[in-house]
């Protein structure tokens, strides 16, 4: 727990790099699952604010082995999208889904696992999901759908124009 305190430390006075190496070393060590957790979310939020989505999407991972909830199975799938990594977003985004408790969470899945497959260029299992996601609430998923799609795409440098193109197109349709 000491190591724990010295970390948090680090991370008040803006010593992410020091609190970083310390937390992964802490995990590294094998310690008790309270700790090793505590660790996880503590090198979570600092790799978040630090936009590192690759190693983020990883943590998220480790921490979903021990605690299997719909909360860390989603922002893991954000994390994959963000990254770049479609596919591994949208098999956590399925996982999220079957933990699910609420309608609004189970929308949520559905509309990110169908822009998972918009990015990958696979239309028709996009508006599958989009669909499903229509079938448990109409009106909230296309607010919730074109909302998302459009920040998704104006934020991410990556995606090039004619694809923004085309999904446009597929939104346009979709409504």
């Amino acid at each position: 727990m000491e190591r724990l305190k010295k970390a948090s430390e680090h991370i008040s006075n803006g010593e992410y790099d020091k609190a970083n190496t310390l937390l992964e070393d802490i995990i590294s060590s094998k310690p008790t699952l309270t700790t090793k957790l505590m660790a996880l979310v503590m090198l979570i939020n600092i790799t978040r604010l630090n936009g590192d989505y690759n190693k983020l999407s990883d943590l998220y991972s480790k921490l979903g082995e021990y605690v299997p909830s719909y909360n860390i199975f989603f922002k893991s799938g954000e994390a994959n999208l963000l990254a770049g990594r479609y596919q591994t977003a949208q098999k956590m985004y399925e996982k999220s889904y079957s933990l699910a408790k609420k309608n609004e969470d189970r929308i949520n899945s559905l509309v990110y696992i169908s822009i998972s497959y918009l990015l990958t260029d696979d239309f028709e299992k996009a508006a599958e999901y989009y669909h499903k996601a229509k079938d448990v609430d109409k009106k909230h998923t296309k607010q919730m759908f074109s909302k998302i799609i459009n920040n998704i795409v104006s934020k991410n440098e990556n995606i090039p124009k004619n694809h923004k193109e085309q999904i446009s197109k597929l939104l346009a349709k979709l409504k």
